[in-house]
């Protein structure tokens, strides 16, 4: 089977809803990504080009119609190149790059382009139609986020609450606290102001110009979201506008944007036919199923104390190892950085001949190595005596390490086993 590399990657700058990339189109947008790839591998055939395949979530303005194949177009590629658009909300960027690298590794296609597109701030107001002639009942729905044109029974089964709404719930259920969802956002921030600082994030920026009435073009060429000056005491200033005594605010969750992004994937003959330099290979990804996680979590007492512990860990750094101390747990001072294995699909550094080095960083899902033993959290990597690297996310930064997987023939009450999990 054919490995799939990422070989470049570009995006737009991130606009704020309302800001300065307000003004263009969706499909201008999610052109942009395209031609700045274009420009950058001058060499590259790209009639040769299988597929672009797109993300966007939206689809009900600008970006109707296939915005992928109205975007290759807008951007120069050749009339003979596809494109298709695909839609599974906030993980349809992902769900993107994901297809393009399945498609890859069964034989289907050698090169694809794979990205996404969103614009918050232009998303349209929409009514549907009368139900009767001369009717006196008008309905309107803004399409910027959340629900429209609702299902009775969907909503009478299901319900249909909005994205803030469901984290109000995964905050309750999971017992994630407000401080610690304020802190993890507080270190988004410095981490973002960080790296713009240092100008890391800059060369994955194309930036946009945009025509003025009058004088030079506006260039768009940093992200507008990020809140370098943010501190803690601001963060916790702020209200919780979803639910009575709710915990998440528009300081600690998802913000509402505008900007798009596309990146080359080619297989190993591919990236050598083109002159391509890979980047990173796409092992492998798998939606995670209701059932993988949250029954598993609501059904079972002891794997609910664990997530629990463990979702608060991950926010604070790394998880910490807690041993009984009377009637209380108190934190060893011994920390770990582990990765979510829910978190992210498995990419693993290449070198530019397509070979992988023996010493390669490899972005894994790893598997959860906590167990209960009692009242205790163990480190299970303690009774294998093995470890799993983990990557680090820039060049000269040291990688994470994960703990090993706990044996098979630990109680089930007190496993925390792998599950497959969401590419994100």
């Amino acid at each position: 089977m054919p490995d799939a590399f990422i070989c470049d990657y570009i995006r737009t700058p991130i606009g704020r809803f309302g800001g300065a990339l307000a003004r263009v189109r969706a499909d201008d947008l999610a052109a942009h990504p395209l031609s700045a790839l274009m420009a950058r591998n001058p060499g590259l055939d790209w009639a040769a080009l299988d597929e672009v395949i797109y993300g966007c979530a939206n689809q009900a303005g600008e970006d109707n119609r296939n915005v992928a194949g109205m975007a290759l177009l807008l951007a120069g590629l050749p009339v003979c190149v596809p494109g298709t658009t695909i839609n599974r909300l906030c993980g349809s960027g992902m769900d993107a790059v994901l297809t393009a690298a399945r498609a890859i590794r069964a034989g289907e296609a050698d090169l694809v382009v794979a990205g996404g597109v969103e614009s918050m701030s232009r998303a349209p107001f929409v009514m549907p139609k009368a139900e009767s002639a001369f009717s006196r009942q008008v309905e309107i729905h803004d399409t910027t986020i959340g629900w429209r044109f609702v299902n009775p029974r969907m909503q009478a089964e299901f319900g249909t609450e909005s994205m803030p709404e469901t984290a109000e719930n995964v905050a309750a259920d999971f017992a994630v606290a407000r401080a610690d969802q304020d802190a993890f956002a507080l270190r988004s921030q410095q981490k973002a102001a960080a790296a713009m600082a240092s100008g890391r994030l800059a060369r994955e920026i194309a930036p946009v110009e945009i025509a003025q009435r009058k004088g030079p073009p506006l260039v768009v060429s940093e992200d507008e979201h990020p809140r370098p000056q943010t501190t803690a005491e601001a963060l916790a200033r702020l209200t919780a506008p979803f639910r009575d005594g709710g915990s998440v605010t528009a300081g600690n969750a998802s913000g509402v944007n505008d900007g798009a992004a596309a990146l080359i994937l080619a297989s190993a003959e591919a990236a050598r036919r083109h002159g391509l330099t890979p980047i990173a290979r796409v092992m492998g990804d798998r939606a995670m199923r209701k059932r993988d996680f949250t029954e598993l979590v609501l059904e079972n007492r002891w794997v609910l104390t664990c997530v629990r512990l463990l979702l608060r860990l991950f926010a604070r750094g790394g998880p910490v190892w807690f041993s009984k101390v009377g009637s209380r747990s108190k934190p060893c001072v011994r920390r770990h950085s582990v990765a979510p294995w829910f978190s992210r699909p498995r990419l693993t550094s290449v070198s530019p001949d397509c070979s992988l080095p023996s010493s390669a960083p490899t972005f894994s899902r790893p598997t959860t190595g906590l167990r209960c033993r009692g009242r205790r959290l163990v480190d299970t990597a303690q009774l294998s005596g093995s470890r799993r690297s983990a990557p680090s996310c820039s060049p000269g930064r040291p990688a994470p390490t994960t703990v090993a997987s706990a044996s098979a023939s630990l109680p089930a009450k007190c496993r925390v086993g792998p599950r497959h999990g969401h590419a994100t």
